[in-house]
């Protein structure tokens, strides 16, 4: 079963690609969640 933390993650990271106008918005949301200190890497810690 997948945590619910993981879901709540997958919800908001598509709500904010979804809403991306840009690029540069787009971007932002892959750094935010996969980047070094990303969401989604923390979840490994």
């Amino acid at each position: 079963m997948i945590p619910k933390r993981i879901l709540e993650l997958r919800l908001n990271t598509h709500r904010q690609i979804e809403s991306a106008s840009d690029l540069a918005e787009l971007e932002a949301v892959r750094i935010e969640v996969l980047g070094r200190k990303g969401a989604l890497t923390n979840f490994s810690k």
